[in-house]
């Protein structure tokens, strides 16, 4: 008996260790198998369109247009809903799916869908708002989706959100949603808040500081809109707000709450890279800074600065009616250091 049970020990001992070993690679392996989904779901799209629709949709990998984006109504580069089939409109949401944990997808579709809402809300008697057009949003497609380095975006208003495969791991920044309205004031979806928790929790972090530490968070001047939109690549010069460190424990989960608004929005498996990513370099060092009034309909800014990050929020235009959010990855935005790091190893010994 005590041999068998020292056999049993042994063989639960193994078990363990191999349990440990396989855990330890998971997370390697889980991105490759995001990655290949992600490719696998761009294929699939382009395999739908027509060389006219390829045409559109389909750049260089190193085409300028990769970094010509933004958030207002206008023309831009890729293939428009308007341009496709039911088919297609499908096989594009599956390529979402691919990249979009449902929090972020719903988000992504919400921020559509409050096209016609607001095309509602502006049209007049014999005006139209026909720059409101659900039919505008694009997707563009960068490279060969594969095994080499691609990216792909989806953008219209109020949604620019852009991932660059290279090797085992993904770009997902810029990242930007926006809300308009940010509440419905009326019709069948009054009350609606897409970005609610956005707002909420914001708030919630910054009236329960102290007013010491309210001091600390505070942002001088006026209240901005997000400050790092398009052509603004580079981070603040100095780091502004309160840190986490100096936060007790409500406030610290607040704070990681807020974060994972944004975070969370990913899929599953490029989430969890991102949080790896945030603990690595120090979720102590993270910053909550916070511009503007504390009751509901007053304009607001929030800003959470980390070290190889920045999300911004705002909530200013339209009677602070109007949210915009944000966030930046100060080395890998539009691929950055994993394009860096990939050339530097696959020239290396050349």
């Amino acid at each position: 008996m005590p041999r068998a049970i020292l056999r049993l020990g042994l063989v639960c001992a193994a078990i363990a260790v191999l349990t440990a070993l396989t855990i330890a690679f998971v997370p390697g392996l889980r991105r490759g198998a995001a990655q290949e989904r992600m490719a696998a779901g761009a294929r699939a799209f382009l395999a739908t369109l027509d060389d006219a629709q390829r045409a559109k949709a389909a750049f260089p990998f190193d085409s300028p247009a990769v970094r010509d984006w933004h958030f207002i109504p206008r023309e831009r580069p890729g293939l428009p809903l308007s341009d496709m089939s039911a088919a297609q409109k499908s096989a594009l949401h599956d390529l979402l799916h691919t990249a979009l944990a449902a929090q972020g997808y719903l988000k992504v579709t919400g921020v559509v869908r409050l096209e016609s809402i607001l095309r509602d809300i502006e049209s007049k008697p014999g005006a139209p708002a026909t720059m409101r057009d659900p039919g505008r949003y694009a997707i563009a497609v960068f490279g060969t989706p594969g095994p080499d380095p691609w990216a792909w975006r989806f953008e219209g208003h109020h949604v620019s959100i852009h991932f660059c495969s290279v090797d085992d791991a993904t770009s997902n920044t810029p990242f930007f949603l926006g809300s308009n309205p940010a509440r419905v004031p009326n019709g069948p979806e009054a009350g609606w808040r897409l970005l609610a928790a956005e707002e909420d929790l914001g708030r919630e972090l910054y009236v329960s500081l102290s007013a010491e530490k309210r001091a600390v968070a505070l942002l001088a001047g006026d209240v901005p809109g997000v400050i790092l939109g398009p052509g603004r690549d580079q981070g603040f010069e100095k780091a502004e707000g309160l840190l986490h460190a100096d936060m007790d424990a409500a406030q610290r989960a607040l704070l990681e709450r807020l974060l994972s608004q944004f975070i969370d929005d990913l899929a599953p498996e490029l989430a969890a890279q991102e949080w790896a990513r945030v603990r690595r370099n120090g979720i102590e060092s993270v910053r909550f800074a916070w511009c503007g009034g504390t009751t509901p309909g007053e304009p607001h800014y929030w800003r959470l600065h980390g070290p190889h990050f920045v999300v911004e929020y705002d909530n200013v235009q339209g009677g602070a009616n109007h949210v915009h959010t944000l966030w930046r990855d100060l080395e890998n935005d539009f691929g950055g250091d994993l394009l860096r790091q990939h050339h530097l190893h696959d020239h290396a010994g050349k």
